[in-house]
């Protein structure tokens, strides 16, 4: 069987147990828990460019799925209601993350809901042709977030790079900017909407800067993130408008994200723009329904209104009748609750600081809850 072409032309752990716990209060009735499952594939092709954070990115990329709630430069994302797990295919950590059959990953897909592709060079020799068959039919109705070397196939695989849209053909090393896209038919959208959210407009760091055969722009689908700023650095090969994170869906519901980043190791530790514009690629890859998290809730209507003040939230009624509140730490512990009756204002302080709680408030038949992120 030949490969298909053209593909895309045209929660799920750690929060289970405190929003599971909400779902009870509130009268639903879910299964399980339903945990983001992702895989994380961690080799790359023996005869590809092996990057030093394919190892050590995918460990930081686990650690912040398993605990995105404490992870550093995600105040305000969007959080699975059910969280995440992690599984990788490959080495975790050290070894030498090369090998000539990616038949590993095949078997993991069935169980997977996004997969992770980590500078995953020289990807067209990997499988085999019944193998590239599977993996593209899996993607037309999955998640993908693919990072910077996954656009080197070396060449050998032309599906794979009319999926990823762009086609590696020089890097430069530099300290350079990148900029949020203003071309209106994708600001409006609400995929670009999703995986900005809460994403620099423009950052400038060190990175590998990957130039491409040709702008990804002109691909169907293709909508641009952000583009990388060719006049704050010497690229050795220009293009003008120079694309630099993308993403695209397929008919049949698959989704695909591709960030130029990923090279150097300290992205994945301490990067805001990368962390964040990743991270809100894999929820939204995921297509699955999801709750904000936030240090400050906004007003709006329904009997109540819950912010945080410091280690302290306090929780508003304005409607008449009797009400409650509780708070619950994520583990589904409560840590204080009231009652009330009509327009009234309640405190709970002494939480802890840059915590994450569970707002509960009960008033009539109206059931709320937010996450709500202390300082």
């Amino acid at each position: 069987m030949g490969e298909s072409k053209g593909i895309f032309s045209g929660i799920r752990s750690g929060l289970a147990a405190g929003l599971l716990a909400f779902a009870a209060i509130a009268g639903a009735a879910p299964a399980g828990a339903t945990p983001i499952r992702v895989v994380i594939f961690n080799f790359c092709g023996d005869v590809g460019y092996l990057h030093a954070a394919v190892s050590s990115g995918t460990a930081r990329l686990k650690t912040m799925l398993e605990n995105p709630a404490g992870a550093v430069n995600l105040t305000g994302a969007v959080i699975p209601k059910d969280g995440f797990t992690v599984d990788i295919v490959g080495p975790a950590a050290g070894g030498n993350g090369t090998t000539t059959d990616g038949h590993a990953l095949i078997t993991a897909l069935a169980t997977h809901d996004v997969l992770i592709l980590n500078s995953n060079t020289a990807l067209g020799n990997l499988f085999s042709t019944g193998d590239k068959q599977t993996l593209l039919t899996w993607i037309s109705k999955h998640g993908v977030v693919a990072l910077h070397g996954a656009a080197d196939s070396h060449k050998v695989w032309p599906s794979w790079d009319s999926l990823t849209g762009g086609l590696f053909t020089t890097h430069d090393v530099a300290i350079a900017t990148v900029v949020a896209d203003s071309v209106p038919g994708n600001v409006n959208d609400a995929g670009f909407q999703a995986i900005n959210k809460g994403v620099e407009k423009t950052a400038s760091f060190n990175e590998e800067w990957y130039s491409y055969q040709s702008t990804p722009r002109i691909q169907t689908g293709v909508h641009i993130l952000t583009t990388l700023d060719e006049k704050t650095f010497t690229p050795s090969s220009r293009m003008g408008d120079h694309p630099f994170s993308w993403y695209r869906e397929s008919p049949s519901g698959g989704r695909f994200y591709y960030t130029g980043a990923g090279h150097m190791q300290e992205l994945f530790v301490n990067n805001p723009w990368f962390r964040r514009q990743v991270y809100n690629a894999i929820v939204w890859a995921a297509g699955t329904p999801s709750v904000s998290i936030r240090e400050e809730s906004r007003p709006a209507a329904g009997p109540a209104n819950a912010r945080a003040n410091g280690s302290a939230i306090t929780v508003s009624f304005s409607d008449p009748g009797p009400h409650g509140v509780e708070i619950l730490s994520l583990d589904g512990s409560r840590v204080a609750a009231a009652k009330g009756s009509g327009a009234q204002t309640h405190s709970f302080s002494g939480l802890g600081s840059n915590a994450v709680y569970l707002v509960v408030t009960t008033a009539g038949k109206h059931r709320s809850g937010n996450l709500i992120k202390t300082r």
